[in-house]
Protein backbone atom coordinates (compact mmCIF):
# COMPACT_ATOMS: atom_id res chain seq x y z
CA UNK A 1 0.00 0.00 0.00
CA UNK A 2 2.84 2.21 0.76
CA UNK A 3 3.99 1.76 -2.67
CA UNK A 4 1.41 2.33 -4.12
CA UNK A 5 0.62 5.43 -2.66
CA UNK A 6 3.92 6.66 -3.91
CA UNK A 7 3.79 5.74 -7.16
CA UNK A 8 0.45 7.68 -7.12
CA UNK A 9 2.16 10.78 -5.86
CA UNK A 10 4.91 10.48 -8.16
CA UNK A 11 2.29 10.37 -11.22
CA UNK A 12 0.61 13.20 -9.79
CA UNK A 13 3.69 15.30 -9.94
CA UNK A 14 4.88 14.10 -13.43
CA UNK A 15 1.40 15.67 -14.45
CA UNK A 16 1.48 18.86 -12.95
CA UNK A 17 5.18 19.09 -14.01
CA UNK A 18 3.80 18.55 -17.43
CA UNK A 19 0.93 20.38 -17.26
CA UNK A 20 3.25 23.59 -16.06
CA UNK A 21 5.51 22.73 -19.03
CA UNK A 22 2.90 22.73 -21.74
CA UNK A 23 1.73 25.91 -20.06
CA UNK A 24 4.89 27.73 -20.34
CA UNK A 25 5.24 26.51 -23.68
CA UNK A 26 1.45 28.27 -25.02
CA UNK A 27 2.46 31.07 -23.54
CA UNK A 28 5.80 31.51 -24.93
CA UNK A 29 3.68 30.68 -28.31
CA UNK A 30 1.67 33.69 -27.59
CA UNK A 31 4.22 35.78 -27.51
CA UNK A 32 5.98 34.86 -30.02
CA UNK A 33 2.66 35.63 -32.23
CA UNK A 34 2.41 39.08 -30.24
CA UNK A 35 5.54 40.10 -31.13
CA UNK A 36 5.30 38.49 -34.74
CA UNK A 37 2.05 40.45 -34.93
CA UNK A 38 3.74 43.29 -33.73
CA UNK A 39 6.32 43.69 -35.97
CA UNK A 40 4.37 43.07 -39.15
CA UNK A 41 2.47 45.81 -38.19
CA UNK A 42 5.52 47.83 -37.63
CA UNK A 43 6.61 46.75 -40.81
CA UNK A 44 3.08 47.96 -42.31
CA UNK A 45 3.28 51.08 -40.66
CA UNK A 46 6.83 51.87 -42.45
CA UNK A 47 5.49 50.20 -45.69
CA UNK A 48 2.91 52.91 -45.32
CA UNK A 49 4.75 55.54 -44.06
CA UNK A 50 7.99 55.08 -47.35
CA UNK A 51 4.89 55.10 -49.63
CA UNK A 52 3.56 58.40 -48.06
CA UNK A 53 7.26 60.05 -48.36
CA UNK A 54 7.48 58.32 -52.16
CA UNK A 55 4.02 60.32 -52.73
CA UNK A 56 5.33 63.25 -51.52
CA UNK A 57 8.72 63.34 -53.27
CA UNK A 58 6.66 62.89 -56.22
CA UNK A 59 4.11 65.62 -56.10
CA UNK A 60 7.59 68.03 -55.28
CA UNK A 61 8.95 66.59 -58.47
CA UNK A 62 5.58 67.24 -60.18
CA UNK A 63 5.30 70.64 -58.54
CA UNK A 64 8.50 71.97 -59.59
CA UNK A 65 8.68 70.38 -62.67
CA UNK A 66 5.52 72.50 -63.59
CA UNK A 67 7.03 75.71 -62.04
CA UNK A 68 10.72 74.87 -64.03
CA UNK A 69 8.58 74.64 -67.22
CA UNK A 70 6.07 77.60 -66.18
CA UNK A 71 9.64 79.57 -65.84
CA UNK A 72 11.09 78.53 -68.89
CA UNK A 73 8.18 79.32 -71.02
CA UNK A 74 8.12 83.00 -69.21
CA UNK A 75 11.33 83.72 -69.86
CA UNK A 76 11.37 82.63 -73.54
CA UNK A 77 8.71 85.16 -73.68
CA UNK A 78 10.35 87.83 -72.34
CA UNK A 79 13.99 87.24 -73.83
CA UNK A 80 12.02 87.49 -77.22
CA UNK A 81 9.48 90.75 -76.25
CA UNK A 82 11.78 92.89 -73.70
CA UNK A 83 13.74 96.12 -74.81
CA UNK A 84 15.33 98.50 -73.78
CA UNK A 85 16.53 98.56 -69.66
CA UNK A 86 14.41 95.58 -69.67
CA UNK A 87 16.18 93.07 -72.39
CA UNK A 88 17.76 90.79 -70.18
CA UNK A 89 15.01 90.26 -67.61
CA UNK A 90 12.54 87.56 -67.12
CA UNK A 91 9.17 87.69 -64.81
CA UNK A 92 8.29 84.83 -62.68
CA UNK A 93 4.88 84.31 -61.11
CA UNK A 94 5.05 84.62 -56.72
CA UNK A 95 4.10 81.21 -55.52
CA UNK A 96 1.59 80.86 -53.40
CA UNK A 97 -0.49 78.84 -50.79
CA UNK A 98 -2.15 75.88 -52.56
CA UNK A 99 -5.78 76.74 -51.47
CA UNK A 100 -5.35 80.15 -52.69
CA UNK A 101 -8.47 81.58 -55.16
CA UNK A 102 -7.92 84.31 -57.29
CA UNK A 103 -8.05 87.70 -55.67
CA UNK A 104 -7.38 90.82 -56.93
CA UNK A 105 -4.31 92.63 -55.14
CA UNK A 106 -4.92 95.71 -52.70
CA UNK A 107 -1.25 96.91 -52.84
CA UNK A 108 2.30 95.62 -52.53
CA UNK A 109 5.82 96.74 -51.28
CA UNK A 110 9.09 95.61 -50.82
CA UNK A 111 10.94 95.97 -48.06
CA UNK A 112 13.88 98.19 -47.80
CA UNK A 113 16.84 95.58 -48.12
CA UNK A 114 14.67 93.79 -51.26
CA UNK A 115 14.48 90.86 -49.25
CA UNK A 116 11.01 90.71 -49.11
CA UNK A 117 7.98 91.39 -50.63
CA UNK A 118 4.27 91.72 -49.04
CA UNK A 119 0.82 91.82 -50.58
CA UNK A 120 -2.75 92.32 -49.52
CA UNK A 121 -5.64 91.06 -51.36
CA UNK A 122 -9.37 92.14 -49.25
CA UNK A 123 -8.93 88.86 -47.15
CA UNK A 124 -5.14 87.81 -46.38
CA UNK A 125 -1.34 89.30 -46.20
CA UNK A 126 1.22 87.47 -47.62
CA UNK A 127 4.90 87.88 -47.39
CA UNK A 128 7.49 86.41 -49.64
CA UNK A 129 11.25 85.49 -49.10
CA UNK A 130 13.59 86.79 -52.19
CA UNK A 131 16.97 85.87 -53.05
CA UNK A 132 19.68 87.75 -52.87
CA UNK A 133 20.36 88.32 -56.63
CA UNK A 134 16.69 89.84 -56.88
CA UNK A 135 15.27 86.61 -57.72
CA UNK A 136 12.18 84.97 -55.70
CA UNK A 137 12.85 82.16 -53.33
CA UNK A 138 10.03 80.45 -55.11
CA UNK A 139 8.47 79.60 -51.68
CA UNK A 140 5.01 78.91 -50.45
CA UNK A 141 4.30 82.45 -48.93
CA UNK A 142 3.68 83.60 -45.23
CA UNK A 143 -0.10 84.05 -45.01
CA UNK A 144 -1.80 86.23 -42.97
CA UNK A 145 -5.94 85.45 -43.14
CA UNK A 146 -8.65 88.38 -42.42
CA UNK A 147 -5.28 90.69 -40.80
CA UNK A 148 -7.81 93.42 -40.25
CA UNK A 149 -10.82 91.75 -40.50
CA UNK A 150 -11.04 93.31 -43.55
CA UNK A 151 -8.52 94.20 -46.70
CA UNK A 152 -5.50 96.08 -46.34
CA UNK A 153 -5.38 99.29 -47.88
CA UNK A 154 -2.49 100.91 -47.18
CA UNK A 155 1.58 99.17 -46.29
CA UNK A 156 4.52 100.54 -45.10
CA UNK A 157 7.55 99.05 -44.74
CA UNK A 158 10.23 100.21 -41.88
CA UNK A 159 13.19 101.47 -43.06
CA UNK A 160 16.09 99.55 -42.08
CA UNK A 161 13.92 96.98 -40.87
CA UNK A 162 13.75 93.48 -42.63
CA UNK A 163 10.79 92.50 -40.76
CA UNK A 164 8.45 94.87 -39.78
CA UNK A 165 5.65 96.34 -41.95
CA UNK A 166 2.81 98.85 -41.05
CA UNK A 167 -0.50 98.47 -42.09
CA UNK A 168 -4.03 100.36 -42.44
CA UNK A 169 -7.19 98.96 -44.03
CA UNK A 170 -10.02 102.08 -43.33
CA UNK A 171 -10.25 100.92 -39.95
CA UNK A 172 -8.77 102.79 -36.16
CA UNK A 173 -6.40 100.61 -36.47
CA UNK A 174 -2.73 101.04 -37.22
CA UNK A 175 -1.12 97.58 -37.19
CA UNK A 176 2.46 96.96 -36.74
CA UNK A 177 3.17 93.09 -37.90
CA UNK A 178 6.55 90.93 -37.56
CA UNK A 179 6.64 89.25 -40.98
CA UNK A 180 8.82 86.13 -40.04
CA UNK A 181 6.06 85.02 -37.61
CA UNK A 182 3.15 86.98 -39.27
CA UNK A 183 2.07 88.01 -35.46
CA UNK A 184 0.95 91.63 -34.61
CA UNK A 185 3.80 92.99 -32.37
CA UNK A 186 2.02 96.50 -31.56
CA UNK A 187 -1.57 98.31 -32.44
CA UNK A 188 -2.07 101.47 -32.43
CA UNK A 189 -6.21 102.79 -31.78
CA UNK A 190 -6.66 106.38 -33.57
CA UNK A 191 -10.86 106.19 -32.78
CA UNK A 192 -13.51 107.96 -34.30
CA UNK A 193 -10.96 107.29 -37.93
CA UNK A 194 -10.79 105.22 -40.05
CA UNK A 195 -7.17 105.45 -41.63
CA UNK A 196 -6.58 104.87 -45.35
CA UNK A 197 -2.46 105.48 -45.56
CA UNK A 198 0.50 105.18 -43.76
CA UNK A 199 4.02 105.37 -44.41
CA UNK A 200 7.14 105.08 -42.11
CA UNK A 201 9.64 108.36 -41.58
CA UNK A 202 12.56 107.20 -43.47
CA UNK A 203 14.80 107.39 -40.36
CA UNK A 204 12.43 104.88 -39.32
CA UNK A 205 11.72 107.65 -35.91
CA UNK A 206 7.64 108.11 -36.87
CA UNK A 207 5.08 106.99 -38.80
CA UNK A 208 2.33 109.21 -40.49
CA UNK A 209 -0.91 108.16 -41.22
CA UNK A 210 -4.14 109.74 -43.20
CA UNK A 211 -7.73 109.23 -42.30
CA UNK A 212 -11.03 109.82 -44.72
CA UNK A 213 -12.20 111.69 -41.73
CA UNK A 214 -9.96 114.64 -43.08
CA UNK A 215 -6.51 113.88 -40.59
CA UNK A 216 -3.48 113.42 -40.89
CA UNK A 217 -1.95 111.34 -37.51
CA UNK A 218 1.53 111.49 -36.13
CA UNK A 219 2.25 108.10 -34.36
CA UNK A 220 5.49 107.78 -32.71
CA UNK A 221 6.39 104.17 -32.24
CA UNK A 222 9.22 105.08 -29.22
CA UNK A 223 6.00 106.22 -26.87
CA UNK A 224 3.37 103.91 -28.31
CA UNK A 225 1.28 106.57 -28.83
CA UNK A 226 -0.30 109.42 -30.97
CA UNK A 227 1.83 112.54 -30.77
CA UNK A 228 -0.42 114.90 -33.06
CA UNK A 229 -3.51 114.83 -35.17
CA UNK A 230 -4.28 117.57 -37.65
CA UNK A 231 -7.14 118.66 -39.30
CA UNK A 232 -7.06 119.09 -43.49
CA UNK A 233 -10.21 120.97 -45.23
CA UNK A 234 -10.02 117.88 -47.61
CA UNK A 235 -10.43 113.97 -47.86
CA UNK A 236 -6.26 112.60 -47.89
CA UNK A 237 -6.03 110.35 -51.17
CA UNK A 238 -1.99 109.72 -50.66
CA UNK A 239 1.14 110.68 -48.59
CA UNK A 240 4.78 110.76 -48.82
CA UNK A 241 7.67 111.70 -46.66
CA UNK A 242 10.45 113.85 -48.10
CA UNK A 243 14.11 112.09 -47.70
CA UNK A 244 15.37 113.97 -44.39
CA UNK A 245 12.18 112.79 -42.36
CA UNK A 246 11.30 116.82 -41.86
CA UNK A 247 8.68 117.13 -44.39
CA UNK A 248 4.95 115.39 -45.15
CA UNK A 249 3.01 115.83 -48.43
CA UNK A 250 -0.44 115.43 -48.16
CA UNK A 251 -2.61 114.53 -51.95
CA UNK A 252 -6.33 115.52 -51.28
CA UNK A 253 -9.59 114.98 -53.31
CA UNK A 254 -10.06 118.52 -54.33
CA UNK A 255 -6.56 118.53 -56.25
CA UNK A 256 -4.33 120.08 -53.79
CA UNK A 257 -0.97 118.94 -52.33
CA UNK A 258 -0.19 120.03 -48.54
CA UNK A 259 3.06 120.53 -47.23
CA UNK A 260 3.67 119.62 -43.31
CA UNK A 261 7.48 120.71 -41.87
CA UNK A 262 8.59 119.86 -38.27
CA UNK A 263 9.00 122.54 -36.29
CA UNK A 264 9.93 121.62 -32.72
CA UNK A 265 8.61 118.64 -32.71
CA UNK A 266 4.97 119.61 -34.36
CA UNK A 267 4.17 119.40 -38.01
CA UNK A 268 2.53 122.25 -39.67
CA UNK A 269 1.27 123.37 -43.05
CA UNK A 270 3.75 125.33 -44.56
CA UNK A 271 2.81 125.31 -48.31
CA UNK A 272 0.07 123.93 -50.47
CA UNK A 273 0.77 122.91 -53.87
CA UNK A 274 -2.01 123.83 -56.47
CA UNK A 275 -2.25 122.79 -60.15
CA UNK A 276 -4.89 119.63 -60.22
CA UNK A 277 -8.29 119.38 -60.36
CA UNK A 278 -8.62 116.13 -59.19
CA UNK A 279 -8.08 113.82 -56.36
CA UNK A 280 -3.82 113.06 -55.60
CA UNK A 281 -3.98 109.23 -56.18
CA UNK A 282 -0.15 109.12 -55.45
CA UNK A 283 2.73 110.91 -54.12
CA UNK A 284 6.25 109.79 -54.77
CA UNK A 285 10.00 111.81 -53.64
CA UNK A 286 12.61 110.49 -55.91
CA UNK A 287 15.59 109.32 -54.17
CA UNK A 288 18.00 112.29 -54.68
CA UNK A 289 15.39 114.41 -53.35
CA UNK A 290 15.57 116.60 -56.53
CA UNK A 291 11.70 116.01 -57.67
CA UNK A 292 8.34 115.18 -56.06
CA UNK A 293 5.97 113.12 -58.66
CA UNK A 294 2.23 113.26 -58.68
CA UNK A 295 0.15 111.81 -59.96
CA UNK A 296 -3.79 112.39 -60.36
CA UNK A 297 -7.26 111.16 -61.28
CA UNK A 298 -7.97 113.24 -63.80
CA UNK A 299 -5.43 111.31 -65.74
CA UNK A 300 -2.46 113.81 -65.74
CA UNK A 301 0.91 113.39 -63.72
CA UNK A 302 3.75 116.39 -62.53
CA UNK A 303 6.81 116.28 -62.01
CA UNK A 304 7.74 119.09 -59.35
CA UNK A 305 11.17 120.52 -58.37
CA UNK A 306 11.83 120.43 -54.46
CA UNK A 307 13.86 123.08 -54.70
CA UNK A 308 11.51 125.99 -56.25
CA UNK A 309 7.88 124.41 -55.24
CA UNK A 310 7.54 124.21 -59.22
CA UNK A 311 5.92 121.63 -61.50
CA UNK A 312 8.76 121.43 -64.21
CA UNK A 313 6.78 118.61 -66.73
CA UNK A 314 4.10 116.99 -66.45
CA UNK A 315 2.69 113.65 -68.56
CA UNK A 316 -1.04 113.57 -69.58
CA UNK A 317 -1.33 111.97 -73.45
CA UNK A 318 -3.33 109.25 -71.90
CA UNK A 319 -6.62 109.84 -70.40
CA UNK A 320 -6.32 107.56 -67.41
CA UNK A 321 -6.44 107.96 -63.72
CA UNK A 322 -2.83 107.72 -62.53
CA UNK A 323 -3.21 105.32 -59.88
CA UNK A 324 0.72 104.80 -58.55
CA UNK A 325 4.02 106.71 -59.48
CA UNK A 326 7.56 104.81 -58.63
CA UNK A 327 11.36 106.04 -59.27
CA UNK A 328 13.96 103.73 -59.29
CA UNK A 329 16.93 104.03 -56.35
CA UNK A 330 19.58 105.74 -59.18
CA UNK A 331 16.23 108.23 -59.97
CA UNK A 332 16.87 107.87 -63.61
CA UNK A 333 13.76 106.12 -64.34
CA UNK A 334 10.06 106.44 -63.23
CA UNK A 335 6.85 104.22 -63.74
CA UNK A 336 3.65 106.13 -64.13
CA UNK A 337 1.06 103.17 -63.16
CA UNK A 338 -2.81 103.60 -65.29
CA UNK A 339 -6.10 102.74 -63.65
CA UNK A 340 -7.37 101.20 -67.02
CA UNK A 341 -7.86 97.68 -68.17
CA UNK A 342 -5.69 98.41 -70.92
CA UNK A 343 -2.99 100.41 -70.58
CA UNK A 344 0.25 98.97 -69.10
CA UNK A 345 2.39 100.80 -67.24
CA UNK A 346 4.91 103.19 -68.81
CA UNK A 347 8.52 103.61 -68.33
CA UNK A 348 10.34 106.80 -68.77
CA UNK A 349 14.05 108.23 -68.39
CA UNK A 350 14.19 111.04 -65.90
CA UNK A 351 17.00 112.44 -68.10
CA UNK A 352 15.23 113.11 -71.20
CA UNK A 353 11.47 112.56 -70.09
CA UNK A 354 10.87 109.99 -73.01
CA UNK A 355 9.28 107.15 -72.80
CA UNK A 356 11.63 104.05 -73.04
CA UNK A 357 9.60 100.80 -72.33
CA UNK A 358 6.21 99.51 -71.27
CA UNK A 359 5.71 97.03 -68.53
CA UNK A 360 2.81 95.21 -70.90
CA UNK A 361 1.94 92.30 -68.31
CA UNK A 362 1.60 95.37 -65.47
CA UNK A 363 -2.45 96.60 -66.50
CA UNK A 364 -5.27 96.79 -63.94
CA UNK A 365 -7.87 93.87 -63.12
CA UNK A 366 -11.20 94.03 -63.42
CA UNK A 367 -11.96 96.55 -60.05
CA UNK A 368 -8.50 97.32 -58.95
CA UNK A 369 -5.65 98.99 -60.54
CA UNK A 370 -2.13 97.34 -61.02
CA UNK A 371 0.58 97.25 -58.22
CA UNK A 372 4.06 98.44 -59.44
CA UNK A 373 7.39 99.10 -57.39
CA UNK A 374 11.06 99.51 -57.99
CA UNK A 375 13.20 96.82 -55.78
CA UNK A 376 14.79 99.31 -53.56
CA UNK A 377 18.37 97.43 -53.39
CA UNK A 378 20.55 99.35 -55.25
CA UNK A 379 22.51 96.70 -56.54
CA UNK A 380 18.96 95.35 -58.47
CA UNK A 381 17.62 98.72 -58.96
CA UNK A 382 15.77 98.04 -62.46
CA UNK A 383 14.25 94.77 -60.74
CA UNK A 384 10.59 95.32 -60.29
CA UNK A 385 7.05 93.63 -59.29
CA UNK A 386 3.64 94.15 -60.22
CA UNK A 387 0.15 92.68 -60.18
CA UNK A 388 -1.50 91.50 -62.87
CA UNK A 389 -5.31 91.06 -63.74
CA UNK A 390 -5.48 87.52 -63.06
CA UNK A 391 -4.69 88.62 -59.08
CA UNK A 392 -0.83 87.64 -59.47
CA UNK A 393 2.53 89.13 -57.94
CA UNK A 394 5.02 88.86 -61.20
CA UNK A 395 8.74 90.09 -60.16
CA UNK A 396 11.20 91.19 -62.66
CA UNK A 397 14.41 90.51 -62.83
CA UNK A 398 17.74 90.35 -64.36
CA UNK A 399 19.13 86.64 -65.87
CA UNK A 400 22.21 87.98 -66.50
CA UNK A 401 25.06 89.25 -64.74
CA UNK A 402 25.59 93.32 -65.80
Amino acid sequence: MRDSGRGYRDAGRDSGRDAGRDAGRDRARRNDRDRDRTRDRDRDRDRDRDRERARDRDRDRDRDRDRDRERDKLRTQEEDTQTGPFKDFVTVKLAYERSRQRREVICASWNYLGTRIAAADNESLRIWGMRSAGEPANTIPLVVNQPHGKGICSMSWKPGSETSLATVANDQHLKIWNSVTGTVSNTYAVEHHKLNHVGYSPDAKLIACTSVVNSLIIVDPSAASVIQNIKVKSVPHSLCWSNTSDFIFVGLANGQINLYYNQGGQFELVHVLEGHNAAIRTLRVDPRGQYLYVGANEGLASVWSLESLVAVKTFGDVDEPIAAIDVTFNSTLIAIVYDGEEQPTRLFNTRTWNEETQATRSKAGTSLPSTFQFCPNPKHQTTHLFSNPDGNIMVCYRIRPL
